[in-house]
């Protein structure tokens, strides 16, 4: 009687256990989930504030989390490396136009406008350059450097003028 009681105790035991154990682990799971929503958001929060950069370069870092969070013009060079894609759009690239019915072939010519991405709630617009690395294996990363002639317009209506606007750590730093 007495073995058949150590033996229930003991199961018990190592069973109660066994449940503090998983509800720990489940805690854990949530709190590190949580912990990244909240980087993520840091990390977005200097977009979110809805304004407008015109600059001649845009040079653009982000992991692959952060990616379908940006929009960009089509095309652009391509290339890949160890870890990392880089697309590049440059001012001097033609863009094709499909010819017209009834005439012949594609055209190829200069391109006339400026190119606009979306980052956030914030609109860059940029005259001459853009590069975007996209690290397929980092930890979570959004940087943007704005650079060559930055003009910030705030609220539609302040103007702010810089030589290079960062955006890094979810911070906007300016010079």
């Amino acid at each position: 009687m007495t073995r058949i009681r150590l033996i229930l105790t003991t199961s018990l035991l190592f069973c109660a256990a066994g449940c503090v154990a998983v509800g720990v682990e489940s805690k854990a799971r949530m709190s590190d989930s949580q912990a990244i929503a909240r980087h993520y958001e840091r990390l977005l929060q200097p977009f979110q504030a809805g304004i407008t950069i015109y600059c001649q370069r845009l040079t653009v870092d982000v992991s692959a989390a952060f990616a379908n969070r940006l929009a960009f013009p089509a095309g652009g060079s391509q290339s890949r490396g160890k870890g990392l894609e880089q697309i590049v759009w440059n001012a001097t690239d033609r863009v094709k136009i499909r010819a017209r019915k009834g005439r012949p072939g594609s055209l190829a010519e200069p391109r006339e406008q400026k190119f606009h991405v979306v980052i956030g709630t914030s609109h860059f617009v940029v005259d001459e350059l853009i590069r975007v690395k996209k690290l397929l294996s980092a930890a979570p990363t959004l940087t943007a450097t704005a650079a060559g002639h930055v003009l910030v317009l705030k609220d539609a209506k302040q103007i702010e003028r810089y030589q290079e606007v960062r955006f890094a750590q979810g911070r906007m730093r300016t010079r």
